[in-house]
């Protein structure tokens, strides 16, 4: 028998946009009403009913953050989206960065920076220095 965190996760939760952030001409940034106990490097399945459901990375947990870029008929869905629409979310899945000790070099680019700046929020909140360029 499932206890009830188990059952965390595995079915999709409506949460509310709260903001919409244009970044770039083809990624928007979601920042959704709630939380979800998330770690660095660690994903959720966003799911739209009568179209799809896809991953995407977390841009931060606590709001819930998602950076989507615009490259089919799902994301163009997003990226319609308004503040007050809902999206549905399942997760957390897969696991967590290691958040190790020492010095660190945190490296990315393109869709791969979203999981590192949540990853580099995590490093100063643990009292790291993070430089960024």
């Amino acid at each position: 028998m499932m206890r009830s965190g188990e059952l965390e996760g595995r079915f999709p939760r409506a949460f509310r946009v709260a903001l919409v952030r244009q970044e770039t001409p083809r990624v928007r940034t979601l920042v959704l009403e709630g939380r979800l106990a998330a770690e660095p490097g660690q994903f959720v399945m966003a799911w739209l009913p009568g179209l799809d459901e896809k991953p995407f990375s977390l841009v931060d947990g606590d709001p819930l953050t998602l950076a989507v870029a615009r490259v089919g008929p799902f994301t163009e869905a997003v990226h319609r989206l308004q503040v007050g629409d809902r999206l549905w979310v399942r997760g957390p899945q897969g696991r967590g960065f290691a958040l190790p000790q020492g010095r660190l070099l945190v490296v990315g680019g393109g869709y791969g920076v979203a999981p590192l700046l949540f990853l580099a929020r995590q490093l100063v909140a643990g009292g790291h220095r993070v430089s960024q360029v």
